[in-house]
């Protein structure tokens, strides 16, 4: 208790959770989500079940088809023309929930519930690590407590809707704070788990690298020292590998074996039910791309003249998903924030953030409305 009385960040973090532990134990919605619409936790539990009776036949067959041919107590397939989309090691994270779900130990509105209060657990955790790593960092404040209050808003928003990116940006935020602490065997294994958790933690691919490089220039690959290495060590190598392999297994079965983009194309955007990337060339859009591009590269210039090669390379990077996936979703931006975190010079911190915080105003205005806050109290209200 002392320790949370010294520290007023813990002391707010422990409010917080409990106020949203509260908020969702009264949720009136089947979805247990803060706005009633959102089903990707619903989504990952019932695969998560399939994926139990199926194997990684979830990751090359459509949703709907395996809800014809897999018995399921609560079924709940977001998008019936797709298979599973996102990673093993997310899957993994739902296999519990399924399981009590559709075994019929607790109902399934108790089950999402559960999700909820995970994700949230997760989120505030990932909080504290951001925040603190900031401080460690001496940023400006004024930009620190700007740049935490917009993530804290955008974190907890998406997790209480059942977005689980929460738990790859929290590992992608242990790597960096590993790397600045010279651990770089625990950067490996947190750089892998936010892989394995998350496919858009390949934004931070340059981490990984800069993580094997340093092991490497201090003679840790070579099969000598992998020999002598200790169990935790060998285990985190074994580990990296299998992960990697897997991962790259399970997204050839979903986007190359399975015609995935033809289908996602189809059933994404002919629905209406997400937003066509603007950065995609079939649906390019100027008046987005242009001042996207001309400050992405604005700050690369800057960061490579400053040496900060990690962070530009991060961010030149991030643009080729972004431009290559034909739909874009507000939540993909939670990952950008965790890039000032990354520089160690105080003025390329400075210039990172300025472009974290335009870019992110850029993406948000026109896709994303305060609206949502009246027609969610209406919603509760109603519910309630």
């Amino acid at each position: 208790m002392r320790i949370i009385k010294d520290n007023p960040l813990i002391l707010f973090l422990v409010v917080s959770f409990l106020f949203w532990i509260a908020v969702v134990s009264i949720n009136p919605f089947p979805t247990a989500s803060l706005e009633g619409t959102y089903t990707d936790h619903l989504n990952y539990e019932t695969t998560a079940w399939f994926f139990l009776q199926k194997g990684f036949d979830v990751f090359k067959t459509p949703m709907g088809e395996l809800a014809q041919n897999c018995h399921a107590l609560h079924p709940h397939t977001t998008w019936s023309e797709l298979p599973y989309d996102k990673t093993l090691g997310n899957l993994i994270f739902f296999i519990p929930f399924g399981v009590i779900s559709n075994l019929g130990i607790l109902s399934d509105v108790v089950v999402h519930k559960l999700i909820i209060c995970l994700l949230i657990l997760i989120a505030h955790i990932a909080i504290y690590y951001f925040i603190d790593e900031l401080r460690n960092r001496h940023t400006v404040l004024a930009a620190s407590v700007a740049l935490s209050v917009i993530f804290y808003l955008s974190l907890m928003h998406w997790s209480l809707n059942g977005i689980p990116d929460a738990i790859s940006i929290l590992f992608i935020i242990l790597t960096i704070r590993f790397l600045r602490e010279g651990e770089n065997t625990n950067a490996l294994l947190c750089y892998t788990m936010s892989v394995f958790t998350n496919y858009r933690a390949l934004y931070f691919l340059p981490l990984g690298i800069y993580t094997l490089l340093n092991l490497y220039r201090g003679g840790k690959l070579s099969l000598v020292s992998l020999l002598k290495a200790s169990t935790p060590t060998k285990i985190i190598y074994s580990f990296t590998i299998i992960a990697s392999a897997l991962t790259i297994y399970t997204a050839y079965l979903s986007f190359i074996k399975f015609p995935y983009t033809t289908t996602l194309i189809n059933t994404f955007i002919s629905s209406q039910k997400v937003h066509p990337n603007p950065l995609n060339p079939d649906f390019f859009q100027p008046a987005w791309a242009i001042p996207l591009f001309a400050m992405a590269g604005l700050a690369v210039f800057y960061l490579v003249k400053r040496k900060e090669l990690l962070t530009a390379s991060i961010i030149a990077i991030i643009f080729l998903p972004f431009s290559l996936l034909p739909c874009f979703q507000i939540w993909y931006l939670l990952f950008l924030f965790p890039i000032p975190l990354v520089p160690r010079d105080e003025r390329s911190r400075i210039v990172t953030l300025s472009w974290l915080f335009l870019t992110i105003l850029i993406l948000i205005v026109p896709l994303y409305s305060l609206g949502w806050i009246p027609e969610t109290v209406a919603k509760w209200l109603e519910a309630l």
